[in-house]
């Protein structure tokens, strides 16, 4: 699935969310924080109609990107590696359930001078209000931190037009799809 099929995604209603995280580490990632969470691979949304849009850390090579399709995630789900975890009712997931997606983004940058421009953040907003941006990187002291061997979950616009990797490029609020 390509960034512009976030498209695809506006106007239906949510109806479960799970985190993906590595199966026999008992990790359970970082979840008491109303701002931000830390999952290991990815963030999965389930629609009432059936679709699934699964947010994802990828690598390929030395680049690492955040994507909407991964065969290996896929696989890893497959053989047991990545369990989907329900974390609907984790505050403050609540208020997305029920809601639909009204506006979705992506946000690029490039890791290394002279590179390709890779996704490394995604945006949801929904018709309650509620804004969420799932991008590369991890909780450090409470914030946020560019390193991309997971996902942060963002709750607030103003923290996701804060987050970008050190390197530059677009804050995690990116631009319509």
């Amino acid at each position: 699935m390509s960034w512009e099929a976030l498209r695809h995604f506006v106007g239906r209603t949510v109806d479960r969310i799970d985190y993906l995280v590595s199966a026999g580490d008992g990790s359970t990632g970082i979840w008491d924080r109303q701002l931000c969470h830390e999952v290991d691979h990815g963030v999965q949304l389930s629609m009432n109609d059936g679709a699934v849009l699964r947010l994802s850390w990828e690598m390929s090579g030395l680049d690492e990107f955040l994507t909407t399709d991964s065969a290996a995630l896929n696989e890893s789900i497959a053989h047991g590696r990545i369990r989907a975890v329900d974390v609907s009712s984790v505050q403050p997931w609540p208020s997305a359930v029920g809601a639909s997606i009204v506006r979705a983004g992506v946000a690029l940058h490039a890791p290394g001078e002279g590179d390709t421009q890779m996704p490394w953040a995604a945006r949801l907003e929904l018709s309650t209000g509620f804004v969420v941006a799932v991008a590369l990187g991890e909780v450090h002291q409470d914030a946020p931190r560019y390193l991309p061997e997971s996902v942060v979950v963002l709750f607030r616009r103003a923290a996701a037009e804060a987050y970008q990797p050190e390197a530059g490029g677009s804050t995690a609020w990116g631009v319509d799809v």
